[in-house]
């Protein structure tokens, strides 16, 4: 599986099952298994229909592609029953290869009113938390484990599905800031290696 950019007929299952939660805005929430079925059908039409029935979408093939997408060798996704987000590689996936699938969707900002007022809330929290002040004044080692994991609001009680949510929202919604994106990649990558620089 790689990142290059494909024509329509060049993606797997895989690929627009991940374009499709892409769409429907699972860089930053989980979506329904039911609603990615339906944009699924509507970027590939007939590739997740019935055999006999070929007006119904199949829920079983859509759920496939969703589980090998969530699997080690893409990575694309995360998620479960209650719902399906964009992993860090599958927003870059679909943000360089969306565009090639010809939508009414495609180019839209999938933002809710309540999404925005979040990322402006979050930026904020951010630039004013230890760990990103640290970073800005090159003191990256100094910052501790409760630092590291408190930027990203999560602790011990956190479910890793939930950790990995909340880590892959952060990362998809801010990576490309000018400001603290290289913050939140690189600090997203010392959550995931499971200890701050220095250990504490």
């Amino acid at each position: 599986m790689t990142n290059d950019r494909k024509d329509n007929a060049q993606l797997s299952n895989v690929e627009v099952v991940t374009i499709a939660v892409y769409q429907l805005g699972g860089m930053t929430r989980p979506i329904d298994t039911e609603d990615i079925a339906v944009r699924a059908n509507a970027l590939a039409p007939a590739r997740f229909a019935w055999r006999k029935y070929p007006d119904q979408i199949s829920l079983q093939d859509v759920r496939f592609a969703l589980e090998n997408a969530k699997r080690a060798h893409c990575g694309y996704v995360l998620g479960d029953n209650e719902g399906w987000m964009l992993t860090e590689a599958g927003a870059l996936f679909a943000r360089r290869n969306g565009r090639r699938l010809k939508t009414e969707h495609a180019g839209r900002d999938r933002s809710t009113p309540a999404e925005k007022k979040w990322r402006r809330r979050e930026r904020e929290r951010i630039l004013a938390s230890d760990a990103y002040v640290k970073m800005r004044e090159n003191r990256g080692d100094e910052i501790t484990t409760p630092e590291a994991t408190s930027f990203f609001r999560i602790d011990e009680y956190v479910s890793p599905t939930a950790r990995d949510r909340k880590i892959s929202r952060l990362v998809n919604v801010f990576r490309n800031d000018p400001e603290i994106g290289l913050v939140v990649v690189e600090l997203a990558k010392r959550i995931k290696a499971g200890v701050s620089s220095n250990g504490k």
